[in-house]
């Protein structure tokens, strides 16, 4: 039992932690339009996690939620990958993208559901930093449910 435990241990801090030590954490708010609605039709809270694969491509796991009313939001999961254009340290755009996992509740009074379906996105964002490690970050995504979507972050970088 404890050989199946020591080589995925001896894995992860061999090239796990120097990853995790580079992470950067994102809050992030918006506005996002469907298909069949107008703009903004949800506003839209969440926040990410990204953890550096190579010096330019990164992991970014994102959990958001998307509010129209009491009658119509949504709950977005998505792993998305992101690619820095260049390392600059004070201005870094940077491509964002990657397919998720969309659970919608919707209804009318006295009648509601939830339906899950799948998600993609995919855009250009830059990080701004304002200091060492702390940064904004404006960004711009097309995709398929929400259509479009615009958010500003505020993270910082481990």
């Amino acid at each position: 039992m404890l050989h199946n435990v020591r080589m995925p241990a001896i894995l992860l801090l061999l090239f796990g932690l120097p990853c995790l030590a580079q992470f950067q954490v994102r809050a992030t708010g918006g506005a996002a339009i469907f298909l069949d609605e107008d703009f903004p039709s949800h506003k839209m809270i969440g926040g990410s996690l990204r953890l550096p694969l190579t010096r330019r491509l990164g992991l970014e796991p994102e959990v958001l939620y998307l509010r129209q009313s009491d009658l119509d939001d949504d709950v977005i999961l998505a792993p998305n990958l992101t690619f820095d254009l260049t390392t600059r340290k004070r201005a870094i755009p940077y491509l964002i993208g990657g397919p998720g996992w969309l659970r919608h509740r919707g209804g009318f009074p006295g009648r509601r559901f939830t339906t899950s379906e799948w998600t993609v996105s995919g855009g250009l964002g830059l990080r701004l930093f304002l200091a060492d490690h702390l940064f904004l970050a404006p960004e711009a995504r097309i995709g398929w449910e929400p259509l479009f979507r615009v958010t500003f972050s505020i993270g910082y970088s481990f």
